[in-house]
């Protein structure tokens, strides 16, 4: 097993310390099969937050976030991570479908070779949502992560 730190890489590397200061995506190749997640914690006087994810396994144009939530800023909220993997901007379509079924879709923009980090209360303007369904899409080829 092998952690990469990422924030101790940025301390050590002066190349990578300009990454630390924004969102950062990565691709994972290998000579054999592995298992890759992303973790994050959020240490202040004890760790009370955490996240881990696989993202995705290949590049594509759409995905399905189902059982998501969203109660408010500082408790259960949903977060989608696109990281645009060609060199040309794009744009990113998200429709969140709500309990009752309603629709509601916001579009971004996403640079070349960036990542794009949503929160989906934000985006929405959501005061509480027990179980939301987002889809992501994109014309161009990216990764996703939730």
């Amino acid at each position: 097993r092998r952690t990469v730190y990422f924030n101790a890489e940025s301390l050590t590397d002066a190349a990578l310390a300009p990454l630390a200061m924004g969102p950062v995506w990565f691709s994972v190749t290998a000579t054999q099969p592995i298992a890759a997640e992303r973790a994050m914690w959020w240490p202040f006087s004890s760790w009370y937050e955490g996240h881990a994810a696989t993202g995705s396994l290949t590049p594509g144009t759409g995905w399905a976030v189902p059982g998501g939530q969203y109660e408010a800023p500082g408790s259960q909220q949903t977060f989608i991570l696109v990281g645009n993997t060609i060199a040309t901007a794009g744009r990113v379509r998200l429709t969140l479908i709500d309990d009752a079924g309603a629709t509601a879709t916001r579009e971004l923009p996403i640079g070349a070779s960036e990542r794009l980090t949503v929160e989906i209360g934000s985006l929405f303007e959501l005061t509480k949502l027990d179980t939301l369904f987002a889809i992501a899409d994109t014309p161009q080829q990216a990764l996703a992560s939730f």
